[in-house]
């Protein structure tokens, strides 16, 4: 079997561009990347959000986007 650079031929194309994609974004250092580029790639705070199944609360959490979701509800 060959290979283009690197993934199998036998792999789909986006798993072949994903493998491109991923070799390349390896390939930079962080000497690289201006000040800016390294802030935004730093590592933030973790959010984890989660609902309650059956919840009728509408004032906690309401939506930020009202014409997608009127109200908030989801």
């Amino acid at each position: 079997m060959g290979s283009f650079d690197g993934a199998p031929l036998t792999a789909p194309s986006s798993q072949r561009a994903q493998y491109r994609l991923l070799s390349a974004a390896g390939s930079i250092t962080d000497a690289d990347l201006s000040q800016g580029e390294a802030l935004r790639n730093r590592m933030g705070n973790i959010l984890v959000f989660g609902h309650q199944l059956n919840s009728q609360e509408k004032e906690f959490c309401t939506s930020t986007l009202p014409k997608v979701r009127p109200g908030g509800a989801a």
